[in-house]
């Protein structure tokens, strides 16, 4: 824990705008003021309602005015940011079995420019690592110990972060053939704790899929737009394999050491032990 007490991001400091940020920013901080859910995806309810709170909250005990409110907001995604970097370091450790593998993972992270930039913004990124981080973690530790409440856990923190990050979503799978890869056996009872992990992952993403798009047809309204704005653009710009380069060239932007240690991280984990809780979470991850 020291270790990652070290890595903390110190150059956040030189990187906090004092303004909202980009667009994104200034719609959340006005959608959390009128507590209503994001047009994106399935409305970042956790985030916007989470904030929701923060303001009502500090409305209420410091008089804090609207015209303020977005301060609560960033510096409540800037607290998270040291707390997101030592869970991952943590999830590391419990993975890697070092102390070293798990300083290295933690170096990544706070050295992605996104990282840094989006931790001094009202953005859901960095409150999504967090959770992300601490949801595996809770689950891991579940199936490695056997406890069944804590694999019931890690999957509804799960489910709930897709309410904050949709993207949260594709690690889903993980849920499912995580317990097997780290010896679970094919039995009745352990097949069972599995489904009910699934099932309990599902249901806690529910709400926000019923409340952003079935119970606000203007949300609704703007999923379906989008969805045919994204057929019009699929079918003038076909995806192919030159379709990489961007997505590549942003990976490098967002993660530049990550990107360039991967693949050999990726080999050298296959070769010595096959398939793995840690290559299973790095394909996962990846695929993401």
């Amino acid at each position: 824990m020291v270790c990652a007490g070290r890595c903390r991001p110190g150059p956040r400091a030189l990187f906090v705008d004092p303004f909202i940020g980009d667009w994104d920013g200034m719609d959340y901080t006005i959608l959390s003021l009128a507590g209503y859910p994001s047009s994106m995806a399935l409305g970042r309810n956790l985030f916007i309602f989470g904030n929701h709170a923060l303001y009502q909250i500090a409305h209420a005990i410091f008089n804090v005015q609207p015209e303020h409110a977005y301060l609560i907001f960033k510096y409540a995604v800037v607290a998270q940011a040291p707390l997101a970097v030592v869970a991952c370091w943590v999830l590391a450790r419990d993975f890697s079995k070092s102390i070293h593998a798990a300083t290295l993972a933690a170096l990544f992270l706070v050295c992605s420019p996104v990282f840094v930039l989006y931790g001094g913004q009202v953005m859901t990124d960095v409150p999504s690592v967090l959770l992300l981080a601490v949801a595996l973690l809770v689950h891991y530790r579940g199936v490695q110990q056997e406890r069944v409440w804590l694999v019931i856990a890690g999957a509804a923190l799960l489910g709930l972060g897709v309410n904050l990050r949709e993207t949260m979503g594709f690690y889903a799978p993980w849920l499912a053939v995580a317990p097997f890869v780290c010896g679970w056996k094919l039995q009745r009872r352990q097949i069972f704790v599995v489904a009910i992990s699934c099932l309990v992952f599902f249901s806690a993403l529910r709400p926000g899929l019923r409340f952003g798009l079935l119970l606000t047809p203007t949300i609704a309204g703007f999923g379906l737009a989008g969805a045919n704005r994204c057929c019009r653009k699929t079918a003038r710009h076909p995806v192919t394999l030159q379709s990489l380069r961007p997505y590549l060239g942003y990976f490098f932007v967002s993660a530049p050491l990550l990107l360039l240690s991967l693949p050999f991280a990726l080999w050298s984990e296959w070769r010595e032990r096959r398939l793995s809780p840690l290559l299973l979470l790095a394909d996962d991850g990846s695929a993401v």
